[in-house]
C-alpha cells in the first residue's frame, strides 16, 4: 500500500502570487498537451553507472555495460512503438555522468518520465529476481542507506541533504511558507505517479524471476520532483543463473521489452485514460 498525503489546493490559493500561478499554469498546459497527443512522451532512460563508474561486476562482467545494451534497446522499441514517443539516453557509452548531471539532462530535456536501469548484487548469492525503486520520503534504514550509497555514490550526509526541491523551481517573490506547500504538492504527485509507474513496470515483468518488491530509496536520480522517476534493478548478477541471463543479448532483449511494455501501460492507462 502507497500512503501518499496531498495537500488541498484550496491551501495555497488565497497565498499564490500572479508568477506562481503562470508557472503552474505552465506545467499544467504541458501534461494538457501531452493527454491530447498535441506533442511526444517523452522518455528519459538512464543506464546506471558508466565509464570509470562500473557499477557492480563479476568477473570481467560490468553493470555499466549491461545496462548500456538494455536501455539502448528500449530507446530502439520505444522509438518504433505505435506510441508517439520522444527519448533521450542520459549519457554516451563509456561515459561517466554524474547523478545530479543526470537530472539536469532529464529536466533540460522534459522529460515526463525517467527510467534508471541498474543490475543488483548481494553479498546472499540466492538473492533473485527484480526490484523497483522511487524516492522515500520516510527516514531510510541502514540497507536502504547502504543501497542508495553504493548506486548513488553518496555517504549519510549526501543522502539526507541531496535533494533537488522545486521550490527553488518557483519564482523568487513567493514567500518561503508557499514555496515549501508548493514544492510539497509538486513532490507528493510525483510520488504518486512514481507509484504507478513502479506498479505498471511490475504488472508487465516476465523475467525469468519474479518481481521481489517494490520499495522507496533515497537515490539521487530518482529525487527531482517534477518528473516521475523510478529505478530498476533488473536482476542479481551475484545469482550464478541470473548471471548467465543477464550477460545473455537476447535475454537483455527480453528485459527491455517487459521495460517497454511497462512505460506503455503507463502511459496507456496513467495519462491517455484521465
Amino acid at each position: 500500500m502507497f500512503l501518499v498525503f496531498i495537500y488541498s489546493a484550496l491551501i495555497i490559493v488565497p497565498f499564490i502570487s500572479v508568477s506562481t500561478e503562470a508557472s503552474i499554469a505552465e506545467r499544467t498546459k504541458f501534461s494538457k498537451d501531452l493527454a491530447s497527443k498535441k506533442r511526444n512522451f517523452r522518455v528519459f532512460v538512464d543506464p546506471g553507472h558508466g565509464g570509470v563508474d562500473a557499477g557492480a561486476t563479476s568477473q570481467t562482467i560490468k553493470e555499466s555495460d549491461i545496462t548500456f545494451d538494455i536501455a539502448q534497446e528500449l530507446v530502439t522499441l520505444l522509438s518504433k512503438g505505435s506510441v508517439s514517443v520522444s527519448t533521450q539516453i542520459s549519457h554516451a557509452e563509456n561515459e561517466y555522468v554524474a547523478p545530479e548531471q543526470r537530472l539536469q539532462r532529464a529536466q533540460k530535456f522534459k522529460a515526463d518520465i525517467l527510467i534508471s536501469i541498474h543490475v543488483n548484487w548481494s553479498k546472499d548469492l540466492t538473492a533473485k529476481g527484480m526490484e523497483i525503486y522511487f524516492q522515500n520520503q520516510l527516514p531510510p534504514d541502514q540497507d536502504s542507506l547502504y543501497l542508495a550509497h553504493r548506486e548513488s555514490e553518496l555517504g549519510h550526509k549526501g543522502v539526507e541533504n541531496h535533494n533537488l526541491p522545486s521550490a527553488n523551481l518557483l519564482p523568487t517573490v513567493v514567500s518561503t511558507e508557499v514555496r515549501a506547500i508548493i514544492g510539497d504538492l509538486f513532490k507528493n504527485q510525483q510520488l504518486y505517479q512514481s507509484s504507478r509507474l513502479a506498479i505498471a513496470l511490475k504488472k508487465n515483468w516476465q523475467g525469468q524471476s519474479p518481481v521481489r518488491s517494490i520499495r522507496q530509496l533515497p537515490f539521487i536520480v530518482v529525487s527531482y520532483p517534477e518528473i516521475p522517476s523510478v529505478l530498476v534493478e533488473v536482476g542479481f548478477l551475484s545469482h550464478t543463473e541470473e548471471f548467465k541471463l543477464l550477460t545473455s543479448p537476447s535475454y537483455q532483449k527480453r528485459v527491455a521489452k517487459n521495460l517497454f511494455d511497462g512505460i506503455i501501460h503507463y502511459y496507456e492507462n496513467e495519462i491517455m485514460d484521465k
